[in-house]
């Protein structure tokens, strides 16, 4: 790890990142004894001008406009060993214009480097390069820990805990800076920052490197300081026409957010995203989902405060597959009935046709005996018929029974 106290020699060094809106007359304090005003805003573009401060003291700069592809600029320029060497202290970048009814404003991007010539001891962690796989987190200084897990092919995603608490979690590219910024009134101050310079994959682990790595002391925040941890967030899952949810129905996931504005928020399901939105203010949103199966589904609402503050909530609903189970069980009805249908069909016709043999072959016995026994014979073959009337009768009306239950 750097020394605690940051010498000239030290230079190219990120300390500040954060994306924040200001308005006209705002000021804004950076790391270093550094501030800027803007003094003005084209309602038009955004473009804006720009006064930079230290220690109070305005300084004379070659740039004053900041616009989206022309930043403010301030660099300095610095002798070392008898050769000059310029530096980039600060870059201000505007990257969107909102405008309201009554008034306009601006998110800038806001980036500051490390002046070599200003010694400072804020920093526990300076210019540091380390490598963290997914199997066992990186220990940091002042109880925080850096976690990585879920890997893409030129990103992952780095989760920064304090004392075991996620303070913030993102998808972080190649290339990219990961930031921890925290919010006081108008300013914000990063405590964390590392730049993600390569992934490496293998069988047993994941890594990422990491380059420029900063931890700054966060001694200096206490309950005064404007910040707001205790975010409020409510999730229901409902169906649209209030008589449950079936296999095939659509699901209206609906979030409430208290206590804060929200640099992003993400909704999820089954761990995939659905929906995402960027700068959301307190209130209620919904969003709908696709056709859903039958079966146990989660939806995760994730929202990050601009004080870089996490917050996760997961919600489980269960989704009935009633309507298919109940058409494929009248289905399976449907045949056993029709089955059981044949089969007393088939036994009735069987008896019939056992009794009808049954009935001729003693009309024949009795007629061999001749002329005397006709009478016997004319009797025995009434009954004989009648009872296999009676018979089919029995059984139709068993069967219509049984079926009429079936259905």
């Amino acid at each position: 790890m750097a020394s605690t106290t940051v010498s000239a020699q030290e230079s190219d060094v990120m300390i500040h990142y954060c994306k924040d809106s200001l308005d006209i007359g705002d000021t804004y304090s950076l790391e270093q004894g550094y501030s800027f005003k803007v003094r003005d805003i084209n309602d038009g573009t955004g473009n804006s001008w720009i006064e930079l401060y230290f220690n109070g003291e305005k300084v004379d700069t070659d740039d004053q406009f900041s616009k989206e592809n022309d930043p403010f600029e301030y660099r300095k320029t610095v002798t070392e060993n008898g050769d000059e060497k310029q530096y980039l202290i600060i870059r201000i970048t505007p990257i969107e214009l909102i405008k309201t009814s009554n008034d306009v404003s601006v998110k800038y991007k806001i980036e500051q480097h490390l002046d070599p010539e200003i010694e400072t001891d804020n920093y526990l962690i300076i210019d540091d390069t380390e490598s963290v796989n997914n199997i066992n987190p990186l220990e940091l200084k002042n109880n925080y820990t850096l976690h990585v897990g879920n890997f893409g092919q030129e990103s992952a995603v780095l989760t920064l805990k304090k004392d075991g608490s996620t303070v913030k979690e993102t998808e972080t590219n190649v290339g990219d800076y990961f930031t921890y910024t925290r919010k006081t009134s108008k300013d914000s101050t990063t405590i964390f920052l590392a730049k993600l310079s390569e992934l490496f994959t293998s069988k047993d682990y994941n890594t990422v490197f990491l380059e420029k790595m900063t931890l700054r002391k966060d001694y200096n925040f206490d309950s005064s300081s404007g910040i707001d941890s205790d975010i409020t967030l409510n999730t229901t899952v409902k169906d649209l026409d209030g008589d449950g949810l079936t296999k095939g129905d659509k699901a209206i996931v609906s979030y409430t957010l208290k206590n804060g504005n929200f640099s992003e928020v993400m909704v999820e399901l089954d761990d995939k995203q659905i929906d995402f939105r960027n700068d959301v203010d307190s209130g209620t949103y919904v969003t709908l989902t696709g056709n859903l199966t039958g079966g146990v589904h989660n939806t995760t609402i994730t929202a990050v405060s601009e004080e870089g503050v996490n917050k996760k909530q997961t919600t489980e609903f269960v989704v009935k597959s009633t309507s298919d189970n109940s058409n494929e069980s009248s289905l399976n009805l449907s045949d056993n009935s029709s089955k059981i249908g044949n089969k007393l069909k088939n036994l009735a016709g069987s008896v019939f046709d056992r009794l009808t043999t049954n009935s001729t072959e003693i009309n024949s016995s009795i007629n061999s005996e001749g002329s005397n026994s006709a009478g016997i014979s004319e009797n025995s073959g009434l009954v004989t018929a009648l009872s296999a009337v009676i018979t089919v009768v029995v059984f139709s009306i068993l069967a219509f029974f049984i079926l009429s239950l079936l259905r």
